[in-house]
């Protein structure tokens, strides 16, 4: 019978612990002011659905090719590009959806 509660209570420690991590969690996401964060964290070398090759190129059937953004790439070149992309209709996520660059 000891046994039972001390079972018990651990299980209700456990329950309580988990509700005490889920409610801060729910707090911390939805009420403390953070830095928005975008998904994907890093922009792909292609956009959505073309691939990339090693001569620097982005490749879909049916249409043509788009050079793939280097590493080293600037804001406004970024800027540049999700406009162009815009324009196009390609969607490049990590890129269009990131309203710090378009």
């Amino acid at each position: 019978m000891a046994n039972q509660s001390i079972v018990r209570g651990v299980v209700v420690v456990i329950c309580i612990a988990f509700l005490v991590f889920v409610g801060w969690k729910l707090y911390r996401d939805n009420f403390l002011e953070e830095q928005n964060i975008f998904w994907p964290p890093e922009i792909n070398k292609c956009p959505d659905y073309y691939t990339y090759t090693r001569d620097g190129y982005c490749y879909k059937e049916g249409k043509p090719k788009i050079k793939a953004i280097p590493y080293n790439v600037t804001p406004n070149q970024l800027k540049s590009l999700c406009k162009q992309m815009k324009r196009e209709k390609i969607v490049w996520s990590g890129l269009d959806n990131n309203p710090s660059i378009c």
